[in-house]
């Protein structure tokens, strides 16, 4: 077992819940290849693994009893319907965000915005990285470029999702 997952056991036992869980260790592309019938399906912090918000409801709601519920972890443009940055392809406005995750009559029950948890997180992240970035190159002086770019690349990513991306978790109801 991952050291991600034993983690996530040991939570599960702390809060009494383990009998409620299933961890598995899998591609995710593989496991949804299969229907499940759970209770919750909870896809968080993945971003468009599955292509556009409409194909990834259309994955996840395979894995989800009629009456079950789909989190969803993600987010939409706050000015546009298209960003021109890898990784962000399936990121469309609020409304054609919406349609896509309804796209099946499924209801969304609870929206719930994370910009601000998700912004003060990714700034204590990234001083991390900063401070080790400095570390090791106290003793690589021979990675500094490599390690100043990665640093700069991970500030950009900052930049983009406080500035760009409108972070929300929704809970989806499937009919």
């Amino acid at each position: 077992m991952t050291p991600f997952l034993k983690e996530a056991k040991k939570k599960a036992e702390e809060y009494n819940v383990s009998h409620l869980c299933q961890f598995i260790n899998q591609d995710i592309h593989e496991y949804v290849a299969t229907g499940h019938d759970y209770d919750l399906v909870l896809l968080a912090s993945l971003g468009g693994i599955f292509g556009s918000f409409k194909n990834t409801i259309a994955k996840l709601r395979t894995q989800a009893h009629i009456n079950g519920f789909i989190m969803i972890d993600d987010g939409y443009l706050k000015r546009s319907n298209h960003l021109d940055r890898k990784g962000y392809e399936h990121y469309k406005n609020y409304d054609n965000t919406i349609q896509e995750l309804t796209y099946f009559g499924d209801c969304i029950i609870s929206q719930i915005g994370t910009s601000e948890v998700s912004k003060n997180i990714n700034r204590e992240i990234l001083d991390l990285i900063k401070r080790r970035g400095e570390e090791l190159i106290s003793i690589h002086r021979e990675l500094k470029q490599d390690i100043d770019d990665y640093i700069r690349l991970q500030a950009e990513e900052c930049d983009v999702l406080e500035n760009e991306i409108e972070g929300v978790l929704w809970v989806i109801q499937k009919v």
